[in-house]
């Protein structure tokens, strides 16, 4: 009786263990070679400013925009088999209120984005991807395309000034995500990204990120 009571329990433990969530962190530990993971890309003929300050004693990247474009990308390359998360900080010195059509090509600023890109191609604009936007006029919870792409989804999780100057906490399922804003379930997730970008409009923004990571169950 008692070897099978002892596998009864192993099992259990097993179980729970595999069941566990576990968590990759793709951004926030800011030690001296962080940036080996990280690519900055140009999206325009002038680019962001990144500095990695500390607030309270924790160092979390900053991202200044100004009538410019760039991001930092890190290549993941994970098969999405299992329920994921996406998780992680963001703080804006304001919302760029003052753009109302976020929808067209003249007004496709955001104060700050988080990507996240899938199926990978030779060719960007075909990359399917989710794009997480800190917008100024769009109401949370919108969902719609990039006008310069149909590849690029965008979805709303902040707006305006409301939070401005406040540390928010994120979390989404982004297997969901790219089900609703696609159709289809993805079958690679490839990249993450960071971005904030005036380009567009000619304005000003500033934005800090932190604890980025991909939760896994």
């Amino acid at each position: 009786m008692r070897p099978a009571i002892l596998l009864f329990g192993f099992l259990c433990v097993a179980l729970v263990l595999f069941a566990a969530p576990s968590s990759k962190l793709l951004l926030g530990d800011f030690t001296s070679v962080w940036e080996k993971d990280w690519e900055t890309k140009l999206l325009y003929k002038r680019g962001n400013q990144f500095h990695v300050v500390t607030e309270d004693g924790n160092k979390v990247l900053r991202v200044d925009s100004s009538q410019s474009a760039s991001g930092m990308f890190r290549e993941i390359n994970q098969k999405p088999t299992v329920p994921g998360k996406i998780a992680w900080r963001w703080k804006v010195k304001s919302g760029l209120v003052s753009n109302t059509e976020e929808r067209t090509k003249s007004g496709d600023d955001y104060a700050a984005r988080v990507f996240l890109l899938f199926e990978p191609s030779i060719f960007r604009w075909r990359i399917p991807t989710v794009c997480y936007v800190w917008a100024g006029n769009e109401k949370v919870g919108s969902i719609f395309k990039s006008p310069y792409s149909n590849n690029v989804c965008m979805v709303v999780l902040q707006s305006g000034n409301q939070k401005s100057g406040t540390w928010i906490q994120e979390e989404r399922d982004y297997i969901e995500d790219y089900k609703q804003c696609f159709d289809r379930s993805p079958k690679e997730l490839s990249a993450a990204a960071i971005l904030v970008d005036t380009d567009d409009t000619g304005a000003q923004a500033t934005a800090w990120f932190d604890d980025l990571m991909l939760v896994t169950q």
